[in-house]
């Protein structure tokens, strides 16, 4: 009998291991040098910390509390602003509520190079997984160990053709009950932007009933960068501002664009006032742009579609939006605006410019480089074009996604390009250097 009453006692003393239960996620984003932003799901609403530790079995950890910054958001949802800190450090991260530990879906990330500083480094890119994807890419991808894996859009092809932000809950729920999408977004910092399967149906723009409920959820359920637009226009709607984000990685400098909630439909007639991004966001560009290049030799223009297109593509592109894209070319040609690289999603293939046919201001520049990586788990297509290094396409039932090594030299900044299968070999390759002075 005293041994029964031992074992009671024991286990009543122990922590619960089960009492956490994280329903979906943890994911980590919004990674700097001295933070992260980590998301996570639970079963029912309880408020909970984390712990973040250099030792994996934290032996000496620090403990966040959940940032809450909006009132209409799921009281399941825990949002954690990690900061203090080292760069270039590998952390390991836990949730906690008291004494209870979830122990089935601890986590990892390492912090970014120092912003400014001179420092070589790898990313991930890819975009379109079929909804409730178990592709084999994303677990090459975190084999690959980058520094972060940019989604260039459709995480999921729901189609979400109606205000309806539960809809948008039981998408992001699926993709992190994936094995392999989970395992992935556990560890590897992810930069998150929607295309048009994601935002709403297919080709949805700004005008798409989905507007309100994506742009909600996006801010519920991810972890990203700031948002200038929400501070820029926080008299507007949550609909009318983009997601539109940007981070620094040594010294090179993402814009990461939102192609999808600001534009208008890709069949109306383009001219002047036909825009991709909005009036508020193209401003913004520039701006990015110019304090870019006074500071970074190196600056990638991250879109959801193709840049590299003739006017008359019917596709899915910047083609569709001429008269926008002369509009941005001109003005990057009479800025000076150098040491650009475009990276774009959408369409299924691997592919890259080297700039030959990136004629679009009046001047026959910008000139610079594009590079395209899907499909992370879908069948294949080719969009836009032309190309100076021929598109490929996935074989039947393989996942594609591009490896990009920025090594700064110094007096010069090397990139290379490498589009990937997700048995990890090596399907296409592209390089090319930029000087090391803004």
């Amino acid at each position: 009998m005293s041994v029964l009453r031992l074992v009671f006692c024991c286990v009543l003393l122990a922590p619960t291991l089960f009492a956490l239960p994280v329903t979906e996620g943890p994911w980590v984003g919004g990674v700097t040098s001295y933070e992260a932003v980590i998301v996570a799901k639970l079963s029912t609403p309880r408020f909970c910390n984390i712990d973040v530790s250099l030792d994996r079995d934290f032996a000496r950890s620090t403990t966040f509390a959940e940032v809450r910054t909006d009132p209409g958001t799921p009281a399941e949802m825990a949002r954690f602003r990690v900061s203090g800190l080292k760069p270039n450090s590998v952390y390991y991260y836990r949730l906690r509520a008291g004494r209870d530990l979830d122990v089935h879906n601890d986590g990892s990330f390492r912090t970014l190079p120092v912003a400014g500083e001179l420092a070589s480094f790898r990313f991930a890119f890819g975009s379109c997984a079929r909804s409730d994807s178990e592709g084999g890419a994303f677990l090459e991808i975190k084999y690959q160990e980058p520094a972060f894996f940019l989604h260039t859009g459709d995480l999921h092809y729901d189609n979400i053709g109606e205000n309806d932000p539960g809809a948008f809950r039981n998408a992001y729920a699926r993709v992190l009950a994936s094995k392999t999408q989970g395992a992935l977004y556990r560890h590897i910092p992810l930069v998150y932007m929607w295309d048009d399967h994601d935002f709403g149906a297919n080709n949805a723009s700004r005008l798409s009933a989905s507007r309100p409920a994506a742009q909600m959820v996006y801010r519920e359920y991810v972890p990203h960068y700031p948002l200038p637009a929400d501070e820029a226009l926080a008299a507007q709607p949550v609909e009318d501002r983009p997601v539109s984000q940007a981070f620094s990685v040594g010294r090179a400098r993402f814009i990461v664009l939102d192609c999808r909630s600001q534009r208008d439909p890709a069949d109306t007639v383009d001219g002047p006032d036909k825009t991709m991004l909005g009036p508020w966001q193209k401003e913004w560009l520039k701006k990015e742009l110019l304090a870019a290049q006074a500071t970074h030799p190196l600056i990638f223009i991250v879109s959801s579609v193709s840049w590299i297109s003739d006017d008359k593509n019917s596709g899915d592109n910047w083609g569709r939006y001429a008269h926008e894209r002369a509009e941005l070319a001109d003005w990057m040609v009479g800025q000076g605006i150098r040491g650009v690289c475009f990276l774009g999603g959408d369409a299924h293939m691997l592919a890259a410019d080297d700039g030959t046919h990136n004629t679009y201001a009046a001047n026959g520049g910008p000139g610079f480089p594009a590079l395209q990586a899907a499909p992370l788990d879908n069948t294949g297509s080719i969009k836009g074009g032309p190309w100076s290094v021929t598109p490929q396409t996935p074989a039947d039932n393989e996942g594609q996604f591009g490896i990009v090594t920025v090594t700064d030299q110094g007096d010069r900044i090397d990139v290379l390009f490498q589009g990937m299968t997700d048995s990890g070999r090596e399907k296409m390759r592209f390089a090319f250097s930029v000087p090391g002075s803004p």
